[in-house]
């Protein structure tokens, strides 16, 4: 309980299966992206008190880990062994801890709790997913907890993961785009802007996009469901790492919205959101204030 294992590995199967084996076995999961400098990744598995890296073999010699090493890509790494693990985890143990960049300029662990974690997908699910046969890529880099978004919802609800590879990250987005594999993405405004350079294809499958880690303008959604001749959901998801992912949500709406920024809307399920003023009292609506946030997730 609350031991951690890092995993450093490209985007496969394996790394899938590394994350989910940590959680079952009781620990939580440090993502570091194995593009990271050394000297980066090597300061996360000290700060992190790192016991297990689980890695791949290609990866391995970037790595100074006195501890264990696992190798994913090693076959005599499973036991094939199918009986399940008795579940040790309680709600207020980790899941994961992922490092942001810090005020500092040090990388800064944010601890999030099985609570927090299972809290987000729960409702990720009932907005996104809907008990819809849908299929989720897997392509942006472990250490951003966007990628949480990707890798769970579409487990817990059934549903499926693409894994696509490092071949070339500048291009990732286009191969999803062209593939016509996936239904619903999660991605940036920045990801929006290459977007919008790319030719859309009527045959493309992509219905829903889940936009979040920026401020999203409403010129950009605009153009974007226009891109997409109106036939696509576009919804702001906001929230600090701290709140895991995501608290707050808006599905944008082409014909009302004509603010300057697509709004960040109301509350995940199961939290709050207070705007106070500074003697802590409930700002009038209209009135500038300071974002609270409380819940499951915090």
């Amino acid at each position: 309980s609350d031991r951690t294992a890092a995993i450093i590995s490209d985007h496969s199967i394996e790394l899938v299966v590394g994350i989910l084996a940590v959680l079952k076995a009781g620990g939580a999961y440090v993502p570091i992206d194995p593009d990271y400098p050394e000297q980066r990744i090597q300061y996360i598995l000290n700060d992190s008190k790192t016991e297990i890296v689980l890695t791949q073999s290609h990866l391995q010699q970037r790595l100074a880990h006195e501890g264990t090493i696992v190798l994913l890509d090693d076959e005599n790494s499973y036991h094939k062994e199918r009986s399940n693990l008795e579940r040790i985890s309680n709600i207020k143990d980790l899941a994961y801890v992922i490092y942001t960049s810090g005020s500092t300029g040090k990388p800064k662990g944010v601890l999030i709790e099985h609570q927090g974690l299972t809290n987000y997908i729960w409702w990720a699910d009932r907005v996104y997913v809907k008990g819809e046969k849908t299929t989720f890529p897997l392509y942006s880099s472990i250490a951003f907890d966007l990628t949480v978004t990707s890798i769970f919802t579409p487990l817990i609800s059934g549903n499926a993961i693409i894994v696509y590879g490092d071949k070339d990250r500048t291009t990732l987005l286009s191969s999803i785009i062209e593939d016509s594999r996936v239904d619903i993405i999660k991605l940036t405004p920045a990801h929006l802007q290459l977007l919008k350079e790319m030719n859309i294809s009527p045959e493309c499958t992509i219905r829903k996009m889940i936009v979040g880690g920026d401020n999203l303008s409403t010129r950009l959604a605009q153009n974007i469901s226009e891109q997409f001749q109106d036939q696509i959901e576009i919804f702001n998801e906001y929230g600090p790492t701290e709140t895991v992912v995501g608290c707050m949500i808006y599905l944008y709406d082409p014909k009302k919205d004509r603010q300057e920024s697509v709004p960040i809307g109301t509350a995940a399920a199961n939290m709050n959101i207070y705007l106070l003023d500074t003697g802590m009292k409930p700002v009038p609506i209209g009135v500038p204030g300071e974002m609270y946030i409380s819940g499951a997730g915090v």
